[in-house]
């Protein structure tokens, strides 16, 4: 059993009533966690990284080497059998003795086929639109053209799977001069102002969603697309905030992006610098990614500093402990908590990263204005409501109905 502390501990049954062992004993073992308990997690994540291991080996992988891969999940030796022990008795894997040796090797039942595909439905999204960008690019060599088919490509993906509620287009925000390469507004509430093809201008209300399209998302293509994106959405300073997201085919590294969006949030030094330091929730774009390479998200994490714990810009790395192609998933997944009607009501509809979460990691965070004071600290007015505001945000993206926050008392 694993209790609520994550220990795995062993019970034998003896004359009627369960005995606790200090040691594995021999022979079959049966594990119950509890469903809420560090230990159950940690036995998903064994099952998740074994199951790709196996599909990455062929069908069929030695009990030694996936006993040498889960080591890394830091587990103790005796207790990585014993889940291995679990799997295969639940029917999750198949253990098969073959060869001179006696070798021992893990397959995938029919069940655990089932669980595998299902956690890599996530990589469909990457697929489909993958293939299509690297047909184009192989076939038109004009670069502006390939550009505009992945935009289009990406639109079409996005107009498929959102809610029939809400439009994919290309246009522009009543009153702004700045085309957005993805529009996503609520149709049904609000009829556009023009509308031709996939060409619209809708007003500022209608808005739910800006995304920049990058065939090459470099350093300074994604400055310029997080300008592009301010300049378009930058009206709104009360409810839930507008979805901003950046999509690369292909990318820089991942520092290089995380500097690149450091650099753009960074305080201007002189009249001649630009920089657009973050105040409030409605400054950061959510999300930025590069196709089957990076997903980067904004957050607000407590930080400590000048003797309080106070909330402070992030930006975390996403990723896959299985390496399956999630980003696209993981970016459409974060679009969609903010496709919901009303828009400040709860979220109804299950998020996508349901189906993988536990394929999810954190593999970095980076804290902007790391070690000093941002945004309304440094002004020191209305940090009330700048706080009330993150914490209601917070809900609101984990599928609560969004209260505002009551104004500043400073």
């Amino acid at each position: 059993m694993i209790d609520d502390g994550g220990r795995l501990t062993y019970w034998q049954h003896k004359d009627g009533g369960l005995k606790i062992l200090r040691e594995p004993p021999h022979g079959d073992i049966y594990v119950r966690p509890s469903r809420h308990s560090v230990g159950y997690a940690m036995i998903l994540r064994v099952e998740n990284v074994l199951a790709r291991e196996i599909e990455d080996a062929g069908g069929t992988l030695k009990l030694s080497d996936a006993l040498a891969r889960i080591a890394g999940l830091g587990l103790l030796a005796r207790d990585m059998e014993a889940i291995v022990r679990l799997f295969v008795g639940n029917g999750t894997f198949v253990a098969r003795v073959s060869g001179k040796r006696d070798t021992v090797r893990l397959s995938r039942s029919a069940i655990g086929r089932d669980r595998e595909n299902y956690r890599s439905y996530a990589s469909s999204f990457a697929h489909e639109i993958g293939m299509q960008a690297e047909q184009i690019g192989r076939l038109i060599g004009h670069g502006p053209a390939v550009g505009g088919q992945r935009e289009e490509l990406l639109r079409a993906l996005l107009e498929r799977h959102v809610p029939q509620r809400f439009h994919a287009a290309t246009g522009f925000i009543e009153g702004s001069d700045r085309q957005i390469d993805i529009l996503i507004y609520d149709q049904l509430d609000y009829a556009p102002l023009f509308h031709a093809g996939n060409l619209v201008v809708v007003p500022f209300e209608a808005v739910r969603a800006v995304i920049e399209v990058k065939s090459n998302l470099s350093s300074g293509e994604l400055i310029d697309a997080l300008r592009h994106l301010d300049e378009a959405i930058g009206g709104r300073r009360s409810g839930p905030p507008v979805f901003r997201g950046v999509f690369g085919y292909e990318g820089a590294t991942v520092q290089t992006l995380i500097s690149a969006i450091e650099t753009h949030h960074s305080e201007p030094t002189s009249m001649a610098d630009e920089g657009d330091p973050v105040f409030s929730i409605y400054e950061m774009a959510e999300a930025v990614c590069v196709l089957r390479r990076t997903i980067l998200v904004s957050a607000f994490l407590n930080d400590d500093w000048n003797g309080r714990t106070a909330p402070r810009p992030a930006i975390i790395e996403l990723a896959s402990e299985a390496w399956r192609d999630t980003q696209a998933a993981l970016f459409f997944d974060r679009l969609l908590r903010f496709l919901r009607h009303p828009f400040d009501g709860a979220l109804i509809q299950p998020g996508l990263a349901s189906r993988f979460a536990i394929d999810v990691a954190f593999a970095s965070i980076k804290l902007l204005y790391h070690g000093r004071d941002w945004g309304p600290y440094v002004i020191d007015r209305g940090i009330d409501r700048v706080e009330a505001e993150i914490a209601a945000y917070q809900d609101w993206l984990d599928g609560k109905t969004r209260v505002e926050p009551p104004p500043s008392e400073e």
